[in-house]
């Protein structure tokens, strides 16, 4: 773990003790860290994401031309009350691809992925894991545009924004999957055409809409297989902003996510060694 990511944990640690004990900022030492040594000449995914092959310029034109065909959709009475559908942000060569259920209204108005108090603490969370949302990963929606106020997505809507999902994983090639609560995760499967079932989520899991805090519960802790990569499930940020209880199981999800990457990373090297 480098010096950053040692900081920006502690800092988030800091926190969430803050939170559950009064709400009220408390001063504290400064920790001077100092990165983790790593084996002589070698480099984690983590640390060299940056210099993964950018897209050549037929990938290029494949994404852009997708975007352009998402910001355009008519296809659902959603697009109706929509300022802009967000194609999403991020790296076109990502480690992790994050998805959430749909747009905030904020973030429609903005034309941004992720704003205000939810994005700050979404850069926080991923930070602390050493993932960035422009270096090495996508943010992207299972829905592509922001709905009404109090309304309930409806599956014909979802159905509508599966095939835009699908293609940008299959442009993208994302070594993990991070799902934003249970409803971007079931949405993810469903929308990749995976059996959640098969793919190891809860049968009760599949209803959408209702008792989402429970259902996220129950998918959370551990990995799904969608078409092969593996596919975490864990609590919306602005889910964490309502509970701050909910920080610290978020961070061992985090922690289960940055091994799992730790891990990928091994198989590849032995992967890359073997073919020598």
């Amino acid at each position: 773990m480098t010096a950053e990511q040692k900081n920006t944990l502690n800092g988030f640690l800091n926190i969430a003790e803050d939170y559950l004990c009064g709400g009220y900022r408390t001063p504290r030492a400064v920790h001077l860290y100092t990165d983790d040594p790593g084996p002589a000449g070698k480099t984690s995914l983590l640390e060299n994401a940056e210099e993964r092959p950018p897209p050549n310029q037929a990938e290029e034109g494949v994404f852009s031309a997708l975007e352009a065909e998402i910001k355009a959709c008519g296809a659902c009475p959603l697009s109706r009350n929509r300022r802009q559908a967000l194609s999403g942000t991020g790296s076109e060569k990502p480690l992790v691809l994050v998805i959430a259920e749909c747009p905030a209204p904020e973030d429609d108005r903005e034309g941004q992925v992720f704003t205000g108090e939810t994005g700050a603490l979404f850069d926080r969370m991923l930070r602390a894991i050493g993932l960035y949302r422009e270096k090495n990963c996508f943010i992207t929606y299972s829905v592509k545009c922001s709905p009404p106020p109090d309304y309930v997505i409806q599956e014909a809507e979802r159905s509508s924004c599966a095939a835009f999902l699908k293609r940008q994983l299959l442009c993208l090639k994302p070594h993990a999957i991070l799902a934003l609560g249970a409803a971007a995760g079931m949405g993810a499967l469903k929308g990749l055409s995976v059996s959640p079932e098969s793919a190891g989520a809860p049968r009760e899991a599949g209803r959408i809409g209702e008792d989402l805090i429970n259902r996220t519960e129950d998918m959370r802790g551990r990995f799904f297989s969608c078409l092969g990569i593996p596919l975490m499930v864990t609590y919306h940020p602005a889910e964490v902003l309502l509970n701050t209880g909910l920080k610290a199981p978020v961070w061992k999800d985090l922690q289960q996510l940055q091994a799992k990457l730790a891990e990928l990373e091994k198989m590849l090297l032995e992967n890359s060694e073997g073919g020598q």
